[in-house]
């Protein structure tokens, strides 16, 4: 036995035994009743036919039910039965030994199947497999190690980064993905993919800036456009794309190859994210840096969709709507309705219907874009489901149920019909005809679409809980008054119903829900001290109740985002952390949380 592998035994064997007690089985193995029902059948089909299929599964059956001196049987009858590695039936004959309790026998057995890669390197895929398949990660990594030494031309840098994974080693994890990707930049789209999952969903660490760095370096000293790509992917998953602009941009500067489509496709990406002054500076640096006509046509309707976008979505002063509703229409008026033109369009006519007072100029946009030949039914359902929100603006109830019932009618797929008759439901539920509502939101709370059955059961379950016994829906369809003047930006009005329904109905299901309306009232209108008022008295006159985790999270954010005052979100992001851990809030709570935490102490 050579003296190098000897020196790795007590590393690899110490980690399967602790793996050898819960180790899952390599194949889904069925419960202990069936096993004891089919281990007759199983043993007559390996009888019949020393296949591996009847080989695992009986293999699996003896460990179950834990018959190991069996299984050592088999293991040894199937190498002395089989051409295939004997290395990959050791390894079955090692784990039963660990599962008997005789660590000596797997020490002596795992040294036998490493030693035997010397005489066949060329098993090592399949013997590795095996140790990796039984939880021997570090034989497994071994065994490729020895296997490239004997015969360079192997590469195992895949497998091996798949167990410096499962070891927990994250920087030799990065250096293989890098190794990978200089041996074979054909494999990118296959790092790319393993560098995803193992970002940590929760925020957690993840050492992403270690291969960052890596590949940072690489991609501009090298001018390596495989690493420009991982790291621009890397960058775009993390969402960090103001990052990813700078280094484009740099790559653009120093290399031959250019970055004017990795900087409109990451402009688009910033877009969609709702990343408007990233999305406008990407897309005007692409129109200063092409001479390309179809890209510079496409930058500026693709750089003013993002300006109207962040006029709509975002607090701005009526001065910028009026220039930006007038750019939007000189460039859409040169460029024609079309379907380039058909998402600046759209949001224009958004823009002018919410925020610029054009209610019936933006019907008319609406219209003409309706009439575009050629559109598929769900582009065009989706322009009806506007054209209905415009007329709700407009509290013109039935012309907005009308405009989203023809959405529900022409729209071509399940989702984009829910879609629509959830917009109608809202509608006749601000209407106040709250039980023809509360009949369309049980019927949704069985769409395919998880947010629209969420948003369904929460309408629902507001109606069925505030009705009080009151068949009249008296207080609700007040509160769904006021909730729809919420909705279309006239606060004073929601306020005055609001404060209505708190002194009439003092003993009703109702005051809890009106509190919580106040408070994101009060911070729709920025007047985020008196918001966090209301959202405490939700769980402070209330207790915590249906609502308080709502209430406590708003509050949080407001004296995190808004009021500068760290210490009491803490407070709050702690209190539902400890208090409320069955909350859809939790997991947010936890992060922000974390982050807050992190700030602190940097």
């Amino acid at each position: 036995m050579n003296k190098w592998t000897v020196l790795v035994l007590t590393a690899f064997v110490s980690l399967s035994q602790v793996l050898a007690q819960d180790l899952p089985l390599p194949t889904k193995t069925a419960e202990k009743v069936d096993c004891e029902k089919l281990l007759v059948e199983y043993r007559e089909l390996y009888k019949r036919s020393p296949q591996r299929m009847y080989y695992v599964k009986l293999y699996d059956c003896l460990l179950e039910l834990k018959d190991y001196k069996e299984a050592v049987n088999l293991a040894e009858a199937q190498i002395r039965r089989t051409n295939e590695p004997e290395g990959v039936y050791m390894v079955d004959v090692a784990f039963a030994k660990s599962k008997m309790g005789d660590r000596k026998a797997e020490e002596k057995i795992l040294n036998r199947v490493l030693e035997s890669i010397n005489k066949y390197p060329q098993y090592a895929y399949q013997i590795g497999q095996a140790l990796s398949d039984k939880g021997y990660f570090e034989a497994a990594l071994r065994l490729y190690e020895i296997a490239e030494k004997i015969n360079p031309s192997f590469n195992f840098s895949y497998q091996k980064s798949l167990l410096y994974a499962d070891l927990g080693q994250l920087e030799k994890m990065y250096d293989t993905y890098i190794e990978i990707l200089e041996r074979s930049p054909s494999m990118a789209y296959t790092v790319k993919n393993l560098i995803s999952r193992a970002m940590a969903p929760d925020g957690g660490e993840d050492n992403l800036d270690y291969i960052i760095q890596k590949l940072r370096a690489r991609a501009l000293n090298q001018k390596n456009p495989v690493m420009t790509d991982v790291l621009t992917h890397i960058y775009i998953e993390k969402k960090d794309y103001v990052s990813a602009l700078e280094f484009l941009k740099e790559w653009h500067q120093k290399s031959n190859y250019g970055a004017v489509g990795e900087i409109y496709e990451l402009s688009n990406q910033a877009l969609t994210n709702k990343q408007y002054e990233l999305a406008i500076t990407g897309f005007e640096w692409v129109t200063l840096h092409t001479s390309n006509a179809n890209y510079t046509m496409r930058a500026n309707l693709s750089r003013q969709l993002a300006l109207t976008l962040k006029a709509l979505n975002t607090p701005t002063d009526s001065e910028t709507v009026a220039a930006v509703v007038t750019e939007s229409e000189k460039l859409i008026q040169i460029q024609g309705i079309n379907f380039n033109t058909l998402p600046l369009a759209e949001a224009t006519a958004r823009l002018m219907a919410f925020k610029a007072n054009q209610k019936d100029k933006a019907l008319d946009l609406i219209e003409s874009l309706v009439k575009v030949p050629g559109q598929n039914p769900n582009e065009k359902a989706r322009l009806l489901i506007t054209k209905g929100d415009i007329y709700l603006s407009m509290k013109e109830f039935m012309l907005a149920i009308v405009a989203y019932a023809r959405a529900e009618e022409v729209a071509d797929n399940e989702l984009m019909k829910d879609d629509a008759k959830f917009a109608r439901a809202k509608a006749i539920y601000y209407s106040g005809d709250v039980p023809w509502a509360l009949e369309i939101f049980e019927i949704l709370q069985e769409s395919t679409s998880k947010p629209i059955s969420n948003d369904a059961t929460a309408y629902a379950s507001k109606i069925l809980l505030n009705s009080g016994g009151d068949t009249t829906y008296e207080a609700m369809t007040y509160y769904a008054h006021a909730d729809m003047f919420y909705y279309v930006g006239e606060y004073q009005k929601a306020h005055k119903i609001l404060d209505y329904v708190i002194q009439t109905y003092t003993n009703h299901p109702i005051q809890d829900d009106a509190y919580l309306l106040k408070a994101k009232t009060f911070e729709a209108q920025g007047l985020f001290q008196q918001a966090v008022q209301w959202y405490e008295k939700v769980y402070t006159v209330f207790g915590y109740e249906l609502l308080a985790d709502q209430a406590i999270y708003q509050a949080a954010v407001l004296f995190e985002e808004k009021l500068n005052e760290p210490s009491k979100a803490k407070d709050l992001y702690e209190l539902i952390v400890m208090q409320f851990t069955d909350s859809y809030l939790h997991n947010q709570a936890r992060l922000r949380l974390r982050a807050l935490l992190n700030k602190q102490s940097s």
